[in-house]
């Protein structure tokens, strides 16, 4: 998923884009980067999987000559598990502060 499609994920939620005047403290990349973190941190998915996931390329040529598959299963499962996550309630605990909830935030804006 592209950081544009994110963006207008972000707009459509009410929120603006970083540089604009009265913007929230919301940014597209953070769920970017709150997917890999949960991805590497909290999941057995191989690496390959969450960099195909993340369209990161390759950089290592010869790699990236052998590789011809998209592990498209392994993805299929491994957003499958995110959107169960995504759709969870925060753990109580653990980083519970630090757990925002978007409507409510909205809602007291």
């Amino acid at each position: 998923m592209s950081d544009q499609t994110m963006l207008m994920f972000v707009r459509r939620m009410g929120y603006k884009e970083s540089h604009a005047p009265d913007a929230k403290i919301i940014v597209p990349h953070g769920f970017r980067s709150t997917f890999k973190d949960w991805s590497h941190e909290c999941t057995g998915f191989p690496e390959a999987a969450i960099e195909i996931a993340m369209a990161h390329a390759i950089d290592d040529e010869v790699e990236a000559a052998y590789r011809r598959g998209d592990l498209f299963k392994k993805r299929q499962e491994m957003m499958e598990a995110w959107a169960t996550f995504c759709d969870s309630d925060p753990v109580q605990g653990a980083h519970s502060a630090e757990v925002v909830d978007l409507e409510e935030h909205r809602a007291a804006s």
